[in-house]
């Protein structure tokens, strides 16, 4: 962590946001649990605290959700997006709810390591996957069994499948088909 570009060191890992929390803060060399120039963190509940107000902006070299290892890639991040459970009952996707074949494919295509910070605001998750993908020239779709499917524009060209009959969008069986 930096505060305006200077390095803060850490001084502890709290076992909870209760703890982070209820710790002192104080200048520096004065015993206080976090001192001026240091940091605290709560990874359990994925909380930081610094001991006094910053004097700039606050930088963070952060991995994220590290259930099943850490992914740093655009198809690797959403899949974990839409695999999450947000407490809403049957929104999550399963592996089988994934074209996997079109996942590894947006990974082999665009490998590089991506980072997208969602903050106290809530967000939706297809607004979030929406600017991951259009930041790759990718975008995403669910066929019509259901599949989420992840695509890039290569040379400017949409890949099928891509028509679906109006019928299809009309009686509601299409679903969400894709989003650019």
């Amino acid at each position: 962590m930096r505060d305006k570009g200077v390095a803060l060191t850490l001084a502890a890992d709290f076992v909870s946001y209760e703890t982070l929390i209820a710790a002192t803060t104080g200048a520096a060399a004065s015993g206080a649990d976090i001192e001026t120039g240091e940091y605290a963190t709560c990874l359990a509940d994925g909380m930081i605290r610094i001991a006094a107000s910053p004097a700039g902006s606050l930088t963070v070299d952060a991995k994220g959700d590290s259930a099943g290892g850490y992914v740093s890639d655009t198809a690797g991040i959403v899949a974990r997006l839409v695999k999450r459970d947000f407490g809403v009952l049957d929104q999550r996707l399963t592996g089988s709810d994934l074209d996997q074949v079109s996942f590894a494919a947006l990974t082999a295509a665009q490998p590089a390591p991506v980072g997208v910070y969602v903050g106290a605001k809530p967000e939706i998750v297809s607004s979030i996957i929406d600017a991951m993908m259009r930041a790759i020239g990718g975008y995403w779709f669910f066929t019509l069994p259901g599949v989420l499917t992840v695509r890039r524009l290569v040379d400017g060209i949409v890949k099928p499948p891509f028509y679906v009959p109006l019928s299809d969008r009309v009686s509601g069986t299409g679903g969400r088909m894709f989003r650019a």
